[in-house]
């Protein structure tokens, strides 16, 4: 992070510049682009802030039994073919 009134360096956890004693402003990225910041949510707050994986996730948590019933069927079907 730098200084906005001179090239000086500084710490993130700096409130003055020590070169030209500018107050340092600290900002979160939403607040320059609008958007939340995901690399700082949870996976939780991620899927809940995308409602499309939303829907997909809770679409595969009601059906797990019948995709691991599929799967497993699919994988006995195959050897079975395989075999003979």
């Amino acid at each position: 992070m730098y200084c906005r009134k001179c090239p000086n360096k500084v710490k993130d956890n700096q409130e003055f510049c020590d070169k030209c004693g500018t107050k340092i402003e600290h900002f979160e990225i939403s607040d320059i682009t609008g958007k939340p910041d995901y690399s700082k949510m949870s996976d939780d707050e991620y899927i809940h802030q995308n409602p499309k994986l939303e829907k997909l996730v809770n679409w595969s948590d009601k059906n797990k039994k019948k995709l691991y019933g599929f799967t497993i069927l699919s994988g006995v079907l195959s050897a079975f073919f395989f075999l003979y």
